[in-house]
């Protein structure tokens, strides 16, 4: 029997159809806010604004249609505010509402019970593929908590991709034949359009109105934000595009950022997807032949190998991930982040242009590009973090400080990544078409139109040796650092000095 007196709190990025809180509550009562003090907490990307309000609603109207009593409250001031009316106009007693994986989110939820006294049950989040106590119990018996380790044990358990007890195709990572260089003749298939609705355009008009200063540009979505446009957008890309996902996964092409990315992160970390859904759906695939093995196990290793990685991770170490600096870096972060019109580096001025512009790129130029840069540059790893949460469209705590600070800028020391992602010019000139049109050249190390990823790696390697030389996969670095002309060297770190000295002056020279 319904109760009456119980009511649902359902968060913004707890937008999924069956989400445990509502299916133990026993009720039809719904509360959703939207939060102004949430909204004007960062420098939010416009288009995730967008993004999550417009989804808010046309989730809150699904459930209207579905019987239930949704109450609403657009644009309410907070969320303490909008719960205690909630509380009081409904005499709700009990309220459920799913863990958030946030650590903000969890601590806010945590404090709900000292609102007017209500009784608060916390449901268990069922939004990925391996629930919390089982990433904790496969940790615990860790000595090295390996990505591919707990990669191939969800393999093994959830039967993904396997011939009996092996791995389909014979080999578990099919990374050397995923790192296929950008052709010419590559052409893309484009996903399907989502026009905006009255809701979206409504949404759209009410961010550009309320946070006029926010970073990037918005003036349409054009993206799915309901469940019926996200399977639509997943079953597209599966049928289109994952047959080259595999080769091309590293690829970087001027002036397009999804290439044959599947760009679903965005629609799985509010709920519209779940990632076994997608997984599944990349297997079948494989399974029907329509797609290469190396297709399907790169993009099952993304999902449920990377995703679910990260966001265990981050529980077991999120009250301390934001102040790891294992390489002690000190600088700000540089201006042309937030404007790609003050760099002259044709990688990064692509790679901001496309985030300000749409809220995305694909995760090679997340790591090598935006994230080696100011890696090798020793940019502080919180405001490397802090940028890529404010200025990405699928950005959340859990995914992003995991993936930047430990990843990214081996802040950790090594518990996540293996190594630093550090490299020169060469990485990026063999995988990407950016360098032809650079007033750089990735193959000079000190002339005056040397790229800067080449003096800047050598630098970086220099300053960090007592770190990171005993580091497990560093010994090839240092073996050819060594074997470098020293007087090069010396050079490299004094360009290094007055090229990073340049970016204090907003612009980079």
């Amino acid at each position: 029997m319904e109760n009456e007196r119980y009511s649902v709190l359902v968060l913004g990025d707890q937008l999924k159809p069956d989400i445990s809180s509502i299916a133990s509550s026993g009720t039809k009562n719904i509360l959703m806010v939207e939060s102004v003090k949430k909204c004007t907490s960062g420098k939010w990307h416009k288009r995730r604004l967008a993004f999550v309000i417009s989804a808010m609603r046309h989730f809150r109207d699904v459930l209207k249609d579905e019987g239930f009593n949704v109450d609403y409250h657009e644009w309410a001031d907070d969320f303490t505010s909008a719960i205690n009316e909630h509380i009081e106009e409904n005499d709700i007693e009990k309220l459920f509402v799913m863990k958030p994986v946030n650590r903000e989110g969890a601590g806010f939820v945590n404090s709900l019970s000292n609102i007017n006294s209500i009784d608060v049950e916390v449901t268990e989040n069922d939004m990925f593929i391996c629930p919390e106590n089982e990433f904790v119990d496969w940790l615990n018996k860790q000595r090295s908590p390996l990505m591919e380790n707990f990669y191939r044990t969800m393999r093994k358990t959830r039967k993904v991709l396997m011939d009996g007890k092996d791995p389909a195709g014979g080999k578990w990572n099919f990374d050397k034949e995923n790192r296929e260089k950008p052709k010419k003749e590559l052409s893309y298939q484009e996903p399907p359009g989502f026009k905006d609705d009255k809701t979206t355009k409504k949404v759209i008009d009410d961010i550009n109105d309320k946070f006029p200063d926010n970073f990037g540009k918005l003036n349409s979505l054009e993206v799915p934000v309901d469940r019926k446009g996200a399977l639509r957008y997943i079953k597209d890309f599966i049928d289109n595009k994952l047959e080259k996902f595999g080769p091309y996964e590293d690829a970087m092409v001027s002036g397009n950022m999804v290439m044959y990315h599947s760009r679903a992160s965005i629609l799985m970390n509010v709920g519209l997807l779940h990632p076994e859904e997608c997984v599944r759906m990349a297997e079948k695939a494989y399974n029907d032949k329509k797609v290469p093995i190396n297709s399907a196990e790169g993009y099952v290793r993304q999902i449920m190998g990377w995703r679910e990685y990260m966001a265990g991770m981050y529980i077991a170490t999120s009250s301390k991930i934001l102040s790891y600096n294992f390489l002690n870096c000190k600088r700000s972060l540089p201006s042309f982040y937030w404007d790609e019109n003050l760099t002259d580096m044709n990688c990064l001025y692509n790679a901001v242009r496309s985030v300000r512009e749409t809220g995305y790129t694909h995760h090679i130029v997340r790591l090598m590009v935006l994230g080696n840069f100011a890696l090798i540059a020793g940019i502080m790893p919180k405001e490397v973090s802090d940028w890529f949460l404010e200025t990405y469209e699928d950005a959340y705590e859990w995914v992003v400080t995991p993936n930047v600070i430990c990843m990214s800028q081996f802040a950790d020391g090594g518990i996540i990544a293996t190594k630093p992602y550090a490299s020169s010019a060469n990485y990026i000139n063999k995988m990407s078409d950016y360098c032809k049109d650079c007033k750089y050249s990735p193959h000079e190390k000190l002339k005056e139109n040397a790229c800067p990823f080449n003096y800047l790696y050598w630098d970086f390697l220099k300053r960090n040796r007592k770190r990171l030389e005993r580091t497990g996969r560093m010994g090839l670095a240092y073996n050819l650092l060594d074997k470098q002309d020293p007087d090069m060297i010396k050079a490299c770190i004094k360009k290094s000095k007055e090229f990073l000295e340049s970016l204090k002056t907003g612009r980079q020279y």
